[in-house]
């Protein structure tokens, strides 16, 4: 199972289309984000029981929607050690195997339907929250990619996608200016370097400008990690059938070819409103800097604003962050 982090416009779709071309994987245009479902099933079902907005025995068998913790049991449970553990400790694992039981039917199911033979592993996309914890304990051969994007490339692509549109999303709508817009996303990209950081070491991180400008040692790297076959034939032909015109991604498209959209940030945002861009500089740098990113500026972060990444992210020390290669700098990098 492959698990991809990404915010909106990260062109994680783009990336999903060169994996969706190696045999073991099952493709699914339609009814996505099943485990999401399933995942989130188990999680609520085995979380510790809420006392207070939960069942009543009086109208427990009532319920129709929803259902709470068991309100019969009382004082039985403390008497009981034996039947604490099993409610505690098995019944979450009985759970959790019908889960995944269901979820691999469905997708052999659908493997079935697409005329496709037996498959070892299915592939998804997920966000930085809860779920990606649940998925490792559901199905323990989970491989992780964590898809990343310079944020300000995301940022400027979001904006032209809603002026596109003529209409606003990704949660700009909710939101006074751009400006606040650009903290929700660094809240975001925060809660992605956290994810990546608490397991850096048993995921794999893929930076988009990688995959376009250096693809063959890219999804090489992807390969091997998720355990395929990452011979360069192999390699060759999945960047050359995923480098095919898809009609359902043209819709999506804000740039003309994805070398286009990288860096697009300097001249995107800088026709927006005055101060974007320099607040974009502050509050991205020291996020974009933890994955590997070149940076305009030095970055100079207000007291209150560093404290609160610093809270979201905790301490930045640990193993070298990965160099950003040379031949991608501009001459404004540092």
């Amino acid at each position: 199972m492959c698990v991809h982090f990404a915010s909106g416009r990260a062109r994680s779709a783009w990336d999903t289309q060169h994996v969706a071309w190696v045999k073991e994987r099952v493709e699914r245009r339609e009814g996505s984000y099943n485990h999401h479902v399933t995942a989130t099933t188990a999680r609520v079902a085995t979380e510790p029981a809420d006392l207070v907005d939960s069942a009543h025995p009086d109208r427990f068998t009532d319920a129709r929607t929803s259902v709470g913790f068991n309100p019969y049991f009382g004082d039985y449970l403390s008497r009981h050690p034996g039947l604490n553990e099993w409610l505690g400790v098995r019944a979450p694992e009985l759970f959790g195997a019908t889960v995944r039981q269901a979820t691999d039917e469905l997708y052999g199911r659908i493997a079935r339907d697409q005329g496709k033979g037996p498959v070892r592993c299915f592939a998804e996309k997920s966000l930085p929250d809860q779920l990606p914890d649940v998925f490792r304990t559901i199905w323990p051969g989970t491989r992780e990619i964590v898809l990343v994007r310079d944020i300000r490339d995301v940022l400027a692509s979001m904006l032209s996608f809603n002026a596109k549109r003529g209409t606003a999303s990704f949660g700009r709508e909710l939101l006074a200016d751009d400006e606040a817009f650009a903290v929700q996303l660094a809240a975001d990209l925060a809660r992605l370097v956290e994810s990546w950081e608490r397991r850096r070491d048993e995921v794999l991180l893929v930076r988009y400008e990688e995959l376009v400008l250096d693809p063959h040692p890219t999804m090489a790297a992807v390969a091997a990690h998720l355990g395929l076959d990452a011979a360069p034939a192999t390699v060759a032909r999945v960047i050359g059938e995923a480098s095919r015109p898809a009609a359902e991604l043209d819709a999506h498209r804000t740039s003309s070819d994805p070398a286009a959209s990288i860096g697009r940030w300097r001249h995107d945002l800088a026709g927006q409103a005055p101060g974007l861009l320099a607040r974009c500089d502050e509050l991205f740098t020291p996020l974009l800097e933890q994955l590997g990113y070149p940076t305009t500026g030095p970055g100079a972060r207000s007291a209150d604003l560093a404290r609160s990444l610093e809270d979201a992210l905790g301490p930045l020390t640990g193993p070298a962050r990965p160099t950003w290669p040379a031949r991608w700098r501009t001459p404004s990098d540092p």
